[in-house]
């Protein structure tokens, strides 16, 4: 074997292998695919929140819930006594209230989404623990309220009860991806000291 003359440097990589690069040790790691998938599940997910909950506010919105909101205060005996016009009006307080409790809820979860999105691009660790903290709720409340409004008649509450379903598992899927060891390295790198 042929070395070349000392103090020559050494030309090309030797057995198909890159030269020594003092600089590389310790360098940054590179982005793993799964962190990428990552930060795709959370939109993925977000989409699925914003169409289930534009889905959730179509019975308030088409009238269909104040048959529903008048059964609910007959079977709290709060209708007894009051007039027509009084019971119109506690009605109307009642769909008011939670229609305005539904879009609260949408926004502050897109508000959620958002954060855990943009601290994911901007490799903060703390956006992956947030999601995970969210994700962990979030699939536990869809599985509940996905399986119980299986059974229900309209056609509304079928389609969110599925795609609270399908939200569940897109959010298990971001939780493995999200506890996956190259996601975690990659996002505590520079969290050293």
């Amino acid at each position: 074997m042929t070395q070349p003359p000392e103090g020559e440097p050494q030309q090309g990589p030797r057995f198909g292998t890159d030269p020594y690069d003092p600089s590389a040790v310790g360098g940054p790691m590179a982005e793993p695919r799964k962190f990428s998938r990552l930060k795709q599940l959370t939109l993925l997910s977000l989409a699925i929140f914003v169409v289930q909950g534009i889905i959730g506010l179509i019975p308030a919105m088409s009238g269909s819930m104040r048959d529903q909101v008048a059964e609910q205060l007959e079977a709290q005996g709060a209708t007894s006594g009051l007039s027509e016009e009084e019971l119109q009006s506690m009605i109307d307080m009642g769909i008011a209230g939670g229609l305005a409790f539904a879009i609260g809820s949408l926004v502050v979860g897109i508000v959620v989404y958002v954060i855990v999105y943009f601290g994911l691009v901007k490799r903060k660790n703390w956006a992956r623990i947030v999601g995970i903290i969210f994700a962990i709720i979030g699939a536990l409340f869809s599985l509940i309220n996905g399986v119980g409004g299986l059974g229900a008649g309209s056609t509304a509450t079928m389609i969110s009860s599925l795609l609270l379903l399908v939200g569940a598992v897109v959010a298990i899927f971001w939780l493995v991806t999200a506890f996956n060891g190259q996601v975690k390295a990659y996002l505590t790198q520079n969290v050293q000291g």
